[in-house]
Order: C-alpha cells, then structure tokens, then sequence
C-alpha cells in the first residue's frame, strides 16, 4: 500500500463519508470504490495537482517571472522571481 499524501486528502475524506454513510456494509465497500475510481477517471472536473502546478509556473514564466536575478529591475520583477522559485520547489517536491 502506498502512503497517503496529501493529494490523497479529497479521496480520503470521501472513502470516509462512503464507508460511514448509512447502511452501509464492509463488504460493499471495495465494489463501490472500484466504481469511483472509474467515474473520477472519466470525469472532465479536475486535474492532477502537478498539472496545475506546471501550468502555474508557465503563466508566471509568460508574466515575465525569471529565476535570474540580473533580469531583476524593480521589486515587482523580484516578488515574480521568489513566486516562480516556490512554484518551482513545489514541482520537485511533487515529482
């Protein structure tokens, strides 16, 4: 089994509202997760955290966000940079 994270929270919190709901029994369960899991695949809301995190570092990037600091004119081009640099972390720590 892998160890949850915290992409996992939304999925987690609803197994937890499925397997708690009433009249609800044990061996149930896994059929109607299995049939979630295929609904959430097919389904056109949402996407993967790392996808969003991608396309956030690219529109900082388009905005003129860079990591080098001789393109730094202002503190405006400065914030932009520090953005695009916890983006950044946040992709490798997904990865």
């Amino acid at each position: 089994m892998e160890k949850p994270t915290q992409q996992h929270t939304a999925g987690l919190r609803m197994a937890k509202q499925i397997a708690t709901s009433e009249g609800m029994c044990p061996r149930d369960l896994p059929a109607m997760l299995d049939s979630l899991i295929v609904e959430a695949i097919v389904s056109p809301y949402g996407r993967p955290a790392l996808e969003e995190i991608f396309d956030l570092a690219s529109e900082l990037r388009k905005a003129g966000a860079s990591m080098s600091e001789k393109q730094y004119k202002n503190d405006f081009d400065r914030g932009m940079g520090f953005a695009l640099s916890i983006v950044l972390k946040r992709i490798k720590t997904l990865q």
